[in-house]
């Protein structure tokens, strides 16, 4: 193991997926009230989600500090969808979040141009805009919903990291992040995966370049 430099300041871009999920939710859920879909409910009162991986991508900014220690910010966007059905109709739902993480970085390990490291922090994400839409049937009579999600809470978590990062030329780096995450209950009207299935597993991958 050798100690790196303090290299200053490093900009990187990165995109990042996470595991998919499925969950039963009730009739709350969804806010379309579709009579179709609400007369499903009344037959029965759970609906099944299907939550699928989430997206982000995003731009970071790196400030070296003492010996192998780096403290990681940035911004992250991060497209939520999710499919639900019932016996009477199914449906769809999209969420967008504008988010900013904060990581201490500590890099354990150089091997020519390859280094590893490890990291932990939190993010904060703040809710956009986000929108059901669905379409229930009921005795050969159909008919469609939809309902713009207004104001939403403030969704944190925390997250440990995983990292492996290789040189491409002097300090520029490609690096990829396997990371488990878990968001803290909000008290969300809104069912997501990030509220129906808090621990998250996922993968980054990014380029970083220091000035």
């Amino acid at each position: 193991m050798k100690k790196g430099k303090c290299n200053g300041l490093k900009f990187g871009l990165m995109a990042s997926n996470a595991t998919s999920g499925n969950s039963k939710n009730p009739a709350k859920a969804i806010r379309t009230r579709n009579p179709l879909m609400m007369m499903s409910a009344r037959r029965n009162p759970v609906y099944e989600f299907d939550h699928k991986m989430p997206l982000s991508v995003g731009a970071t900014v790196s400030k070296s500090l003492a010996k192998n220690w780096e403290l990681e910010s940035g911004i992250i966007y991060t497209y939520l969808y999710s499919k639900y059905h019932s016996t009477n109709g199914n449906g769809s739902q999209e969420l967008h979040y504008l988010g900013i993480p904060i990581d201490i970085i500590y890099r354990f390990a150089r091997v020519k141009r390859a280094s590893f490291y490890a990291s932990a922090g939190g993010k904060v994400d703040f809710y956009l805009t986000g929108q059901q839409k669905d379409e229930g049937h009921d005795e050969g009579i159909s008919g469609s919903g939809y309902k713009k999600l207004e104001h939403e809470n403030v969704q944190f978590s925390v997250q440990a990291k995983l990292g492996a990062a290789l040189t491409l030329y002097k300090q520029t780096e490609l690096y990829l992040e396997p990371h488990i995450a878990y968001y803290i209950e909000n008290n969300s009207s809104i069912h997501n995966i990030w509220k129906d299935k808090p621990f998250n597993f996922g993968l980054t991958l990014g380029i970083r370049t220091g000035f």
